[in-house]
C-alpha cells in the first residue's frame, strides 16, 4: 500500500480484489469503493464486505443503473 501511494503521486490508488479491499478498509486506508455489477455469475470467491469489522457503516454516494451492468459507489463511515 505504501508503494502504490508513494507511485500515485497524490492521485486515487485502485484496489481490485476482496482481499486487498477488506485490508485496506481494517486499516483505514480506503475511503471509498465502487461496485460494478453485471449479471453473470462466475463461482466461488471472497466477499467484498465480510470481516471489515464492527461500526463500519456505508453511505450510497452514487447509483448508476443501466441494463448491462450497475455501478455502485459507497464512502466508508466510522
Amino acid at each position: 500500500m505504501a508503494a502504490a501511494r508513494q507511485t500515485a503521486n497524490g492521485k486515487d490508488v485502485a484496489l481490485m480484489g476482496a482481499a486487498i479491499v477488506q485490508q485496506a478498509a481494517r486499516s483505514g486506508l480506503l475511503d471509498e469503493f465502487q461496485i460494478d455489477v453485471v449479471p453473470v455469475l462466475l463461482g466461488g470467491g471472497v466477499r467484498l464486505l465480510d470481516q471489515l469489522g464492527d461500526g463500519v457503516q456505508l453511505e450510497k454516494l452514487l447509483v448508476v443503473d443501466s441494463p448491462n451492468v450497475t455501478h455502485l459507489r459507497y464512502r466508508l463511515k466510522r
